[in-house]
């Protein structure tokens, strides 16, 4: 069996936050708490927006800018320009055609994430789709792992979670389930990648893995 879990990706972060900032120098702050480069317009190594619960992120910059003009705007950005990470479909339909169930495993919320998916055409490729405000907790917290696990009726030793940052792998690692970490061409970090079980470079590398 198989237990997937999505991170964010890269959305148009300075865009909701050149929204919902009034004034340069609250954007700015804001933006070096979200480990976001206002001058390339990209997410930094480390960013908290690549692991951390939306509350977290949100109680962050909510001194410094407009925390409801930024959701609303980066919701819209995002659907704008989302699409599957590298390798994901080929291995979902590979897992569909062996009848390997899934699940999602995010530190977004739940209901963004099944708008995502459906988006995509992807929904019903998932048993479930649990978020940080889905009642367990955030990871590296293993509770939401246990929450997927027990919607798709698979036990930890038959499970293997696939994730893009340290806190996915924690939580895989405390939930006992096998671990995966993807780097999408990135270089990863090198303590992450000493945790995980498997270390690919794209999602349809687990083709071999799984089937």
């Amino acid at each position: 069996r198989c237990l997937i879990s999505t991170g964010r990706g890269t959305v148009q972060l300075g865009v909701a936050l050149r929204a919902a900032a009034s004034d340069a120098g609250d954007l700015a702050v804001a933006a070096r708490l979200l480990g976001f480069d206002l001058t390339t317009d990209r997410i930094k190594a480390g960013s908290p927006m690549l692991a951390e619960a939306n509350d977290v992120l949100l109680d962050l910059v909510a001194d410094h800018i407009d925390v409801a003009v930024f959701e609303q705007t980066i919701g819209s950005a995002a659907m704008q320009s989302i699409q599957p990470a590298r390798g994901a479909v080929a291995v979902l339909d590979a897992l569909q055609d062996e009848g390997v169930a899934c699940a999602v495993v995010t530190n977004d919320w739940a209901s963004v994430t099944t708008g995502q998916l459906a988006a995509l055409g992807l929904h019903d490729r998932f048993v479930t789709v649990v978020g940080s405000d889905s009642g367990f907790g955030a990871k590296p917290d293993p509770a939401m792992v246990f929450g997927a696990l027990a919607a798709i009726g698979v036990e930890p030793s038959c499970a293997l979670l696939v994730g893009d940052t340290s806190h996915d792998i924690r939580a895989g690692q405390a939930a006992g389930v096998s671990t995966a970490l993807v780097t999408n061409g990135s270089v990863p970090d090198a303590a992450t990648a000493d945790l995980a079980d498997f270390v690919i470079t794209t999602l349809d590398e687990l083709i071999p893995i799984l089937t």
